[in-house]
């Protein structure tokens, strides 16, 4: 939870997003304002299929990894509604 991850442009990108850490920035987590914002319409909507392949084609990432993704930016997607 204290960190996001994403694979963007072949490398593994690592953030700190919780602003306890030193050094981290919730603003710029991958997770919540970065690269994969870009499908949260189809995450929320539960557009499953759709979100899969936007992260497939935008981050050239594996089926597998895709699938991580989508489930991590969705728990996210839903404390940051539930919170909101």
């Amino acid at each position: 939870m204290d960190m996001a991850v994403a694979l963007a442009d072949g490398r593994l990108l690592v953030t700190l997003n919780d602003v306890d850490w030193p050094g981290g920035d919730p603003a710029s987590a991958p997770w919540t304002a970065g690269p994969l914002s870009f499908a949260d319409n189809e995450t929320l909507n539960g557009m499953t299929i759709k979100a899969l392949t936007m992260f497939r084609d935008h981050l050239g990432c594996s089926i597998h990894e895709a699938l991580d993704i989508l489930q991590s930016r969705s728990e996210h997607l839903l404390r940051e509604h539930t919170d909101g």
